[in-house]
């Protein structure tokens, strides 16, 4: 029996005993999933009674202001741990169960941030590892600690993460919101633009030959003259191309800019001031043989060049100048551009999500299950701005889908356009306040009011309104006024399954006109579905889509208006 009756509810969801417990009814292609065949659509009738997956869905008030949400941010929160706890101790072993909550991402991508701090400082160790032990001209073990260059390598690093701080605390103060991609990346991409730099520097001063009499302040101004114009030119353009990506209108891409460029100019101005006097200090203690670090120990006098400028200039050069080489090397050179040149076409724009993840996060397997089971995309909303007046039967033929209707209305645009969803990934016709309105109007057993006041009364019980309909079935612009409220409050039931409380309480602004006890419609939404949505060229691709045909929505609306 309770398969006959899923059948029967997935063919017309709106039948009085199919309504959910909220009083509306409940799309079997949201409820349900893992029905559609291979290239199947929602459109093509899928046989729902072979659904493999049941989808719960909780809604939670959710609000722009972010004061506002600490209430359902708490609630997902012990939602998240419940859930964690009921699939690892409680869950039938016949049942699989895949989760998550809005603020879920997020957290996962904190904790992950958490967990990548280790590697941060690693990968930091390593970097000044590289620069101590390159920037030296190492010759012997026994001047391992006189040509090294630890301080400065330490002094370097240290900088860069000044940088880092000073454009944060600088952008933090402004009022720029930080992401978690900035505390991450741009800490790496300084460290490789100031590297550069800091070997510009230091390798330029010890190419170079103090001239006779002159101070080793002096061979520094002169070497800084030498090399200084090239870093500004770079440092600066580097950071002009970030502050121009601040120009973006996405958010992150916007405050990524700004700190990025910003840490740029702060560690140029680091590297030409606190390290140029490193390198000076330094400089000092390399000529008086000195131990780094250990500056009051001296070694052995320096008798021959570097082992790793011995290894560039008497085996790599030569090397890679042989004639032989030289022709491989542009052979493969054009060869791999070539190849990258050809395969660039089919490379999709976009972060695969599931690669944002930590391994052992539970929002990988609500990935999967996704990909696996889910028959229909997120929701999508087309809002209609205040300012139309929709007691009037123009008005309403530009919006409405029935009978009387434009044949290029809002509702029956979208209505087409769900009939092509590999095109505009619109999955289902949208829904209509002023379609069920206008049925529900119509309807004798729906309106319903206070005997002695005339407000508004479930209609269940009281007395009807009789509404006064036009030759269109419509209510009169005065009625659609006055009435347009007492929709919105009444739930539906078996006796009227068009009352709008359930599906349109939310979705239609209503304000007061004065202390009549009539309503003018501000802004309100039609909801449709999208296909579904599994990589990131889809979430982008159906905003394209959508796009298009709001764009198509708002000309049509304005030009018979």
């Amino acid at each position: 029996e309770y398969l006959d009756t899923f059948y029967s509810c997935s063919q017309n969801y709106y039948l009085p005993d199919c309504l959910g417990s909220y009083g509306g009814p409940v799309d079997p292609a949201i409820a349900t999933g893992g029905f559609l065949e291979p290239g199947q659509t929602l459109s093509d009738n899928p046989k729902y009674y072979k659904a493999k997956s049941l989808i719960l869905t909780f809604l939670v008030n959710n609000y722009h202001n972010k004061t506002k949400i600490a209430p359902a941010m708490e609630w997902e929160r012990i939602y998240v741990e419940f859930m964690k706890n009921y699939t690892a101790n409680e869950k039938p072993p016949y049942m699989d169960i895949a989760f998550t909550s809005e603020r879920s991402i997020e957290d996962e991508l904190d904790r992950e941030s958490q967990s990548d701090v280790l590697t941060i400082l690693i990968s930091y160790v390593i970097m000044f590892a590289y620069i101590a032990i390159s920037l030296g001209n190492l010759s012997s073990c026994k001047r391992l600690l006189i040509d090294s260059k630890i301080t400065l390598g330490l002094g370097g690093v240290a900088i860069v993460l000044a940088s880092v701080i000073s454009s944060i605390g600088l952008f933090g103060f402004i009022g720029v919101p930080a992401t978690l991609i900035i505390i991450e990346v741009i800490p790496f991409l300084v460290l490789a633009v100031g590297v550069d730099n800091i070997f510009i520097l230091v390798q330029t001063h010890q190419r170079g030959q103090r001239r006779h009499g002159e101070t080793p302040a002096e061979y520094i101004g002169r070497t800084l003259a030498k090399v200084g114009p090239s870093i500004l030119l770079t440092s600066v353009s580097e950071s002009c191309c970030f502050f121009l990506g601040s120009l973006s209108d996405m958010p992150a891409v916007k405050a990524f800019a700004l700190y990025a460029g910003m840490a740029l100019l702060f560690d140029f101005l680091l590297q030409i001031t606190c390290f140029v006097s490193l390198l000076h200090l330094d400089s000092i203690r390399q000529a008086g043989n000195r131990f780094d670090i250990f500056c009051f120990l001296r070694g052995s006098k320096k008798d021959q060049k570097g082992l790793l400028y011995f290894i560039f200039k008497k085996l790599y050069v030569p090397f890679l100048m042989d004639r032989y080489v030289r022709a491989l090397v542009v052979i493969i050179f054009y060869g791999w551009l070539c190849s990258s040149i050809a395969v660039l076409p089919h490379i999709e724009v976009g972060l695969d999500q599931e690669l944002s993840m930590p391994e052992d996060s539970f929002v990988l397997k609500y990935f999967k299950f996704l990909k696996d089971y889910l028959s229909i995309g997120p929701p999508m909303y087309f809002v209609v701005k205040n300012g139309l007046n929709y007691g009037d039967a123009r008005v309403q033929n530009l919006i409405c889908g029935g009978l009387f209707c434009n044949v290029d209305s809002l509702t029956t645009q979208i209505y087409i356009a769900s009939k092509s969803p590999n095109v505009t990934y619109i999955a289902r016709p949208s829904s209509s306040w002023i379609d069920d309105y206008i049925d529900w109007s119509a309807a004798p057993g729906c309106c319903m009011k206070q005997p002695k006041t005339g407000g508004f009364c479930p209609h269940i019980k009281c007395e009807h309104c009789n509404i006064s309909l036009n030759d269109y079935s419509r209510p009169y612009p005065d009625d659609f006024e006055h009435y347009i409220s007492y929709f919105l409050r009444d739930n539906p039931d078996e006796t009227c399954a068009k009352a709008g409380h359930a599906a349109y309480a939310q979705a239609v602004n209503l304000k007061m006109i004065g202390g009549n006890p009539v309503s003018e419609v501000g802004a309100s939404y039609f909801m449709t579905f999208h296909t579904i949505l599994k990589t990131s060229k889809d979430y982008y691709e159906s905003l394209r889509a959508a796009r298009k045909i709001a764009a198509n929505l708002t000309e049509m609306i304005e030009t018979r208006m």
